[in-house]
């Protein structure tokens, strides 16, 4: 059943992307397969910790060049998307109720419209995630990690469907 919900999955996304190009697609497809693969990973009772902040990191790296796509094909959102991947790293660094006021809600972020800014989440949640695998003073991390991913791939479909838009 799994593997037919991630052939579903792949075939829906390489449909959606016949305007792009080969690497494109691809990049949206590894993403989306990286994001449900987290997912499944910390469903799971036993997560290894490491894992999840390499898979983290990986999802941050991976979202750049979609982010870029994004700003080219919608050049009002270049400055919005520039910022975040700037401050990408320095996310790494931050407390977790720092990282959701400069950056979920937007205080750090320059003003633009509001398409600009579901690009944002594929760096910020997953840097929320690495931050939660740090935090020791977080009651329930599991269930914040799942949330920031379910929120996550929430985003990330809409995004998606800006990108893909003719």
């Amino acid at each position: 059943m799994k593997n037919i919900v991630t052939l579903s999955l792949s075939l829906l996304i390489m449909a959606g992307c016949s305007s792009f190009n080969g690497t494109d697609s691809g990049v949206i497809y590894s993403y989306q397969r990286d994001l449900t693969t987290l997912r499944t990973h910390i469903s799971q009772k036993d997560i290894d910790v490491q894992w999840v902040k390499e898979e983290s990191l990986s999802l941050m790296d991976q979202a750049i060049p979609l982010l870029e796509s994004f700003a080219l094909k919608y050049p009002d959102c270049r400055e919005l998307i520039e910022t975040v991947i700037s401050k990408r790293e320095g996310m790494l660094e931050m407390e977790l109720v720092d990282i959701e006021r400069l950056y979920h809600e937007g205080e750090a972020l320059p003003e633009a419209k509001l398409l600009c800014y579901n690009p944002k989440e594929l760096i910020v949640h997953p840097a929320t995630v690495y931050l939660l695998t740090l935090d020791n003073k977080v009651e329930k991390p599991l269930m914040s990690m799942r949330a920031e991913l379910e929120e996550l791939d929430l985003h990330f479909n809409l995004f998606r469907e800006d990108l893909l838009r003719n």
